[in-house]
């Protein structure tokens, strides 16, 4: 049986087991009276130089203590770069036990025991400022029983402080979240077998939150389809984690609390001219909106186009060219004072503007009327790339390619192969890196088989938060190709052995002999691919489904001419998938609804070796991969582009590559687009890393 040494890739990435132990204990001083918390510092956090940390504060349940919540639950396992602090309560009358008040615990409303706990919070907030640099825009809260009562009760106190919370076992009360509250995501976990906090309580603070959300129907997580999403209409997300333990404290809490903060930070605040939509929609559309029929003057104030119009007294609304002053808008005009008052917008017969409404406008324009994606209905403008810097990250092989890059638990892992050529032989290996920033970076696996060509591997994070590293594994007798398989390798968290390289088994009805299963993409539960056939002049593509990443169950075979082979499949935000697929002439772009059986296809104007997706929050797509120019395509460059699923390509930026070059990986941070790729346009093939930045 082969094996494969990772060198604990993920233990040295979330940090030793002694690391993870070892807590602080910060004693504090807050109305009089030592507080206690037992607290984990991410390595090298305090270094002035470091990056900014995620903070979260984790509560026990009633009787319980900061030791043991911190043991069973054990966040900064989970989370070893975010602050973790696991403070301790006071004695506490229980509603439910402990009437006398004997036992540790929490604050059950506003204004009780001369808000000992909130100011416990805030004063464990300044401390972990004073210690680290703090992410202020990852600061979450969770907590177990009358722990998760003092969370929902953070919710309704603090909810300007925090990116999202996770009570555990706990119910609300009659209070509804305020305002500021609904922009905070609760992923609440809870049990119908609860025998001390009863689920009909449980399920009331969830249809209250709900309610105040005008949340739609439930529909699985992506992370995870044990739990269920509630997407708010007005606000942020509910989400239910319902499991089978009683009141006891879910094992499955932590690694869902970690994969729903870190995917919920605090969103940024909303453009500074967001208000002037609701303006224009109450006081202008009914002449100028998508319901004027025809609209007044032909001018839509809802449509971007309209925003360089001009009339014969100059713009319409405003230029935003550079040399364009608000004296030329004609709106800027009939917002005024002055002026005729035939000519005053609004007109005479509708509502008139406030004087705050009206210096609001005023303002706009004289900013030169900006038009913001963010406005309701409003269509996202083209893509634009800036980049920023390119850094390379390995060469210590003879030679090394086709590259894929993830985040992970905090980290970017980097993962490509080493081998004596770029194709040929038994000695290819895979080499796995991981980055806390992208700057700096360490080894931490090397994945080998005796007589196999490992190659072009790709990663990804399975719904049970595991890291997932499959790659292709072709045999050979000299330079001859004699066959090719899938193999998997599976990293679980907290396990310690070497791990195995395991075969991925095709569905007989579509298995040949030379099945590759180029990358796996995961939509809740199940992970999809494509499975190309390389043999003879007819290729044949099929996509498959697995729900463990080794058993491959046919979904659908693809009928594409001109070879196809490598495919990257993506989620689109209506649930539907998009695939971009390598070909010997132009690469094609297509998409199906689910079940992802009825495929359409459209034709892009160049070829992309070794492609790469990514899908923007708001449905944009980015691809990149290996273009060829050139009399017999004989330059090669890494390019990025915009692409739509009409075949149309926008080429934004082309890589520093050249020669053996592409296979690129792509990481959406914030705004900050990373991208991973090969080349070997400085003489040696090597791997490296290019930062760009999204502009919008």
């Amino acid at each position: 049986m082969a094996r494969a040494l990772l060198l604990l890739l993920m233990g040295t990435v979330l940090g030793s087991a002694a690391r993870a132990q070892a807590l602080e204990t910060w004693r504090l001083e807050v109305g009089g009276v030592e507080r206690v918390a037992l607290v984990h510092v991410p390595e090298g956090a305090r270094d002035p130089e470091a990056a900014q940390v995620p903070v979260v504060l984790a509560f026990h349940g009633h009787g319980g203590r900061a030791a043991g919540f911190a043991r069973r639950f054990a966040l900064h396992r989970e989370w070893p770069e975010a602050l973790v602090v696991y403070p301790q309560g006071l004695p506490t009358p229980g509603k439910l036990t402990d009437p006398e008040g004997k036992l540790p615990g929490w604050q059950s409303s506003a204004g009780v025991q001369g808000d000992r706990d909130l100011a416990l919070f805030d004063a464990l907030l300044e401390r972990a400022r004073a210690e680290v640099s703090v992410d202020e825009d990852r600061v979450h809260v969770t907590g177990h029983s009358n722990g998760g009562g003092f969370t929902y009760l953070l919710l309704d106190e603090r909810a300007a402080l925090l990116a999202s919370v996770s009570p555990s076992a706990s119910a609300k009360g009659r209070k509804l979240a305020p305002d500021a509250a609904k922009a905070v995501p609760v992923l609440h976990a809870g049990s119908p077998d609860d025998e001390l906090v009863r689920w009909r309580w449980q399920e009331a603070s969830l249809e209250a939150l709900k309610g105040a959300r005008e949340c739609g129907e439930g529909e699985p997580w992506a992370r995870d389809a044990r739990v269920v999403c509630y997407p708010a209409a007005r606000g942020a997300d509910v989400l239910l984690f319902r499991h089978g333990g009683g009141h006891r404290h879910s094992p499955d809490h932590a690694r869902l609390a970690v994969q729903f903060f870190q995917d919920h930070p605090r969103p940024a605040e909303p453009p500074e001219h967001l208000g002037v939509y609701a303006i224009l929609e109450a006081k202008c559309f009914g002449c100028h909106g998508p319901d004027a029929d025809p609209p007044r003057a032909g001018l839509r104030l809802d449509l971007p186009a309209s925003y360089d119009q001009r009339s014969d007294r100059g713009w319409l609304i405003a230029s935003r060219a550079a040399d364009a002053g608000i004296i030329a808008s004609e709106l800027f005009s009939r917002l005024g004072q002055g002026g005729n008052p035939e000519e005053r917008m609004p007109p005479r017969d509708a509502e008139p503007l406030t004087a705050e409404e009206r210096q609001q406008l005023l303002a706009w324009v004289g900013s030169k009327a900006p038009w913001l994606d963010a406005w309701p209905g409003a269509e996202p403008g083209p893509v634009s790339l800036e980049l920023e810097g390119v850094s390379r990250v390995w060469d210590a092989a003879a030679h090394q390619a086709f590259t894929d890059l993830v985040a992970y638990r905090g980290q970017l892992v980097l993962t490509f192969r080493e081998g004596e050529s770029h194709v040929g032989g038994a000695g290819g290996t895979i080499r796995v890196l991981s980055s806390p920033d992208g700057a700096t970076w360490r080894s931490r696996a090397l994945l080998r088989e005796e007589g196999l060509d490992l190659r072009d591997p790709k990663v990804s994070v399975t719904p049970e938060g595991d890291l997932l590293v499959l790659m292709g594994a072709s045999r050979y007798e000299g330079t001859e190709l004699l066959g090719r398989t899938s193999k998997v390798a599976r990293w679980r968290p907290g396990a310690d052995a070497d791990l195995e390289l395991t075969d991925i088994r095709i569905d007989s009805k579509i298995a040949g002999p030379v099945d590759w299963l180029w990358r796996l993409t995961w939509i809740g539960s199940t992970a999809y691919g494509v499975v190309y056939q390389p043999e003879g002049e007819v290729w044949r593509q099929h996509l498959v489904a697995t729900e463990d990443g080794v058993e491959a169950r046919a979904v659908a075979t693809w009928d594409l001419d001109r070879r196809p082979s490598e495919a990257t499949l993506r989620a689109l935000p209506d649930g539907s998938l998009a695939a971009l697929v390598r070909r010997e002439g132009n690469a094609m772009i297509g998409s199906a609804p689910p079940p992802f059986t009825e495929w359409t296809w459209e034709e892009l104007p160049l070829s992309l070796g070794g492609p790469e997706l990514l899908v923007l929050d708001d449905g944009r797509m980015l691809a990149a991969g290996r273009r060829s120019e050139g009399e017999g395509g004989w330059r090669k460059r890494t390019v990025l582009g915009e692409v739509d699923l009409a075949g149309n390509w926008t080429e934004l930026v082309v890589l520093p590559s050249g020669g053996d070059t592409s296979y690129p990986g792509m990481v959406l941070q914030g705004s900050e687009l990373l991208v991973s790729y090969y080349s070997s346009h400085e003489g040696k093939s090597a791997i490296y890393l290019a930062r760009l930045r999204l502009v919008d």
